[in-house]
Formats: C-alpha cells, sequence, structure tokens
C-alpha cells in the first residue's frame, strides 16, 4: 500500500510542477503531500503523527523528488522556449529571403523596361509598351510590399484579422 502512496505523490508533484513556473508550488505540494500522506494514509488515521521513525527522511526525501521535478520541468521548459524562438528566427529569415526575391522580380522588370524605353525614345508604340509593362511591374511591387507592411503590423498585433466567409 505505501509505494502506491509514494508513487501518487510523486505524480501529483510532476504534474503540479508541470504546468506551474518556478518552484514555490513543487515546494508547496512536496509539504503538502507529505502533511496530506501523514494525516491520510499513516497510522493513527486522519490525524497528524509526527513521531513516526523516519518521518523526517520521508519528508526531506519527498521535498528532495519535488525540487529535482521543478527543476528537471523548468529547464525543459526553458529548452523548448529557446527552440521555439530558434524555430521563429528561421521561418522569419527563410520569409524575408522570400519576400526579397519576389521584391527583386518586378523591381528588374522596371529598371529592364525604363531602360528599354530610353534606349527606344524615337518609337512611341514601343516606348508605350514598355511604359505599360512599367507600370504594371509597379503595381506588382507596390502590392508585395503592401502585403509586407500588413504582415508586420498584423504579427505586431497593431492590426487584427477580421474573419469572414469566403466563397470559393
Amino acid at each position: 500500500g505505501s509505494g502506491y502512496v509514494n508513487l501518487i505523490f510523486v505524480l501529483a508533484v510532476a504534474t503540479i510542477s508541470r504546468w506551474t513556473e518556478g518552484y514555490f508550488w513543487g515546494i508547496f505540494s512536496a509539504v503538502s503531500g507529505v502533511l496530506f500522506v501523514n494525516y491520510v494514509f499513516t497510522y493513527p488515521y486522519w490525524e497528524f503523527n509526527f513521531t513516526m521513525t523516519g518521518y523526517p527522511l520521508t519528508f526531506f526525501v519527498m521535498l528532495c523528488v519535488s525540487l529535482v521535478t521543478c527543476t528537471m520541468t523548468t529547464k525543459i521548459k526553458q529548452q523548448e522556449q529557446f527552440r521555439m524562438e530558434s524555430e521563429r528566427e528561421k521561418m522569419r529569415a527563410n520569409l524575408l529571403r522570400s519576400v526579397s526575391h519576389d521584391i527583386r522580380t518586378p523591381m528588374n522588370a522596371i529598371i529592364g523596361f525604363t531602360s528599354l524605353a530610353v534606349t527606344h525614345i524615337d518609337n512611341r508604340e514601343q516606348v508605350l509598351d514598355y511604359l505599360k509593362k512599367t507600370a504594371t511591374a509597379s503595381q506588382h511591387l507596390l502590392s508585395l510590399i503592401n502585403d509586407v507592411l500588413d504582415m508586420s503590423r498584423i504579427e505586431s498585433g497593431k492590426v487584427s484579422l477580421e474573419l469572414r466567409p469566403v466563397h470559393l
């Protein structure tokens, strides 16, 4: 019977340590757990008995279990947070590379068509065609820049997304 009580205690301390921050609740659960075990599961039942042989050792061991569990869960949580931040930075770098590539494409078109228009200045139809293509590339570039700015505002929390049904 006593073995199960100890396992239940360790499970309770581990669960409390997992779902709380810092050491306070782990230590609190260890102290209250020892008192609970003493009150409920030791003779005389439903009474506190601090005169039992080995009680200080039991209390110390349960407190150590709590501290070790709290330390491990705190470290694991910190490592997980570090891993998530690292992943976020990788995603941000990939997004920046992708966006800069997408912006370069219409920018190159604008530069190229403008250069062609200058070299063919005597051919009115050709210049108008290049200017139309430049205007289209400029609109595409502006759209990309607006998307980046919108995404930045959404990410910073300045703008919230409006969810609405869309007919596909």
